[in-house]
């Protein structure tokens, strides 16, 4: 069977080399495979190699949907099935050989695990029918769906359900073989599946510098340890010790992103409290010990969570189970089971709105007390500097960029960062020159930048839903919503709304940023939280 792998890019030449390379290591004959790459960005010469072609065009599409199908019609003829290729994220030599077979087998194929960057090596985790980079079909199917929807986001969820309306058969390469997509939270750039149409518009505008495409990966993906999900079903080591706490899943390492920083920071303080002699807690990875307390805190943990409940037995969650998405809470079985746990013993939350989220969304079997524990913050940043700005925008997920455009024309004197899309010591370094903060989120329920912001002595503007973390009048200001941009005002709630936003901002510049950074730290200071 020859299988056309194909990479829809757009302004990233610095990972795009690593997918070529991902290509030309694969297992599967070489006469069998292709890889085709479509950039309406205009930002490369037409170019070609091993095995795969870029072809450049300087018009962008109008959604991504759109451009999937036009790389699709790029493949060659004979090509019997199609992979999905994403430009940020590594695929290991078995890629091809697996997706063959799961073909084979089915129409389409959608793998259950994906592999996260974890430390020094990668982890196991459940893709929960996401992570659409792993996908494959058969070109007869694709062709029959009329492939993708002219959507920017979300286009793979709604061809999924028109495969499945058509009677489409699905495989999970993983029942039969190892996972082979590495998804990479830090790619030094956006990720699309934050970003709504607005966001993919304002993606495309501005210069765009010429680019150069070299292949090569920066350290052996393929020789990574991994540290492996359970294989079959959840199952229970059987301990010896007396009851005691296990908390599940070591952090190794700090990550690229707020979640893994702040798991690492309480684990190295939690470590530090057992070797002085806190003995009824550890830390291991699954299987956790049936006469233990297993405290489940990371996402992919969530289906042995609700397993573990349905034994009966004890155990502790939280942070990071709750919510996939707050705006629709209890959104699937696993989310509505850890919140009717009647076997849970305390639920751990960053926040207070978090925490009446969770009290107003849980069953009435569940009556675990919910404890209040942000993450500490290690390592913290400096005094606040001399301000070299007025405000710094933080924008999450591509949120709000009508309000954004208009805040960078409001004051000239600013600083941007982007979810996803800096180094944490640029953050560091923004929030301690800056007078103020616009924290552009409104679904953020333990943030840790916001944290850093204001240990950084940055007074910020925000909503309670999305900069929980901020002491209304202390160390900011709380506004009711965050309103449009000026350019999108649709009546007079809106005109005053930003109104409020921007006096706010205003008020916020006149405080003692150095009493916000004491402020922070006493909130945030370690030992006060572990």
């Amino acid at each position: 069977m020859k299988l056309a792998a194909l990479c829809c890019t757009f302004r990233r030449p610095h990972t795009l080399g690593q997918l070529i390379e991902s290509f030309l290591r694969q297992d599967y004959p070489a006469e069998r495979r292709e890889l085709v790459i479509l950039d309406d960005a205009g930002q490369y010469e037409h170019q070609s190699g091993p095995g795969w072609r870029l072809v450049s065009i300087p018009a962008r599409f109008r959604s991504l949907g759109e451009k999937r199908n036009a790389c699709a019609a790029l493949a060659s003829p004979d090509a019997e099935g199609f992979l999905v290729a994403d430009d940020d994220d590594i695929y290991l030599p078995h890629w091809f050989s697996t997706q063959a077979e799961a073909l084979r087998r089915a129409d389409w194929s959608r793998p259950g695990l994906v592999l996260l960057e974890a430390g020094e090596g990668l982890r196991e985790a459940e893709t929960e029918g996401l992570y659409h980079g792993g996908w494959a079909f058969r070109r007869e199917v694709f062709d029959r769906v009329r492939g993708y929807g002219p959507h920017n986001n979300g286009e793979d969820q709604e061809l999924a359900a028109r495969l499945q309306a058509a009677g489409a058969t699905c495989c999970d390469p993983c029942s039969f073989a190892e996972p082979f997509y590495l998804y990479r939270y830090d790619n030094r750039s956006y990720h699309v599946s934050y970003l709504d149409d607005a966001g993919y518009r304002a993606l495309g505008e501005g210069s765009v510098s010429r680019g150069t495409v070299q292949p090569g990966w920066f350290r052996d993906y393929a020789r990574l340890p991994i540290r492996r999900r359970f294989a079959f079903a959840p199952h229970a080591g059987h301990g010896t010790e007396p009851r005691r706490i296990e908390l599940i899943g070591p952090v190794e390492a700090p990550g690229t992103d707020g979640p893994t920083n702040g798991m690492f920071a309480l684990q190295k303080e939690l470590r530090r409290r057992i070797a002085g002699g806190l003995d009824w807690l550890s830390i291991r990875s699954l299987p956790a010990s049936r006469d233990a307390i297993p405290w489940f805190w990371n996402w992919a943990d969530r289906k042995y969570a609700g397993w573990w409940d349905g034994q009966g037995l004890p155990f502790l969650q939280g942070p990071n189970l709750l919510f996939l998405n707050s705006r629709t809470p209890r959104i699937d079985a696993e989310e509505c089971a850890l919140l009717d746990a009647a076997h849970c013993r305390a639920m751990f939350c960053h926040s207070e709105w978090y925490r009446d989220l969770i009290a107003q969304h849980r069953g009435p079997a569940n009556r675990s007390e919910i404890v209040l524990w942000p993450y500490p913050i290690d390592p913290w940043p400096g005094e606040p500097l001399p301000d070299e700005y007025d405000l710094l925008i933080y924008a999450k997920n591509g949120d709000h960029p009508q309000l954004l455009e208009h805040l960078a024309e409001l004051y000239p004197r600013h600083v941007q960062i982007h979810y996803g899309r800096y180094r944490r010591e640029e953050l560091f370094e923004a929030a301690r020159r800056s007078r103020a903060c616009a924290y552009l989120a409104d679904d953020d329920h333990g943030p840790l930048a916001l944290q850093e912001i204001l240990l950084a002595g940055c007074p910020t503007v925000g909503v309670r839903t999305g900069a929980p973390f901020v002491e209304h009048g202390v160390t900011g200001l709380l506004v009711p919503r965050l309103p449009p941009g000026a350019a999108c005002f649709e009546g007079d709630e809106d005109v005053a709304a930003l109104d409020t936003f921007v006096d706010a901002i205003e008020r916020v510049q006149a405080f003692d940023r150095h009493a916000v950074r004491a402020a922070a730290a006493g909130r945030f200071e370690t030992r006060g939280i572990v």
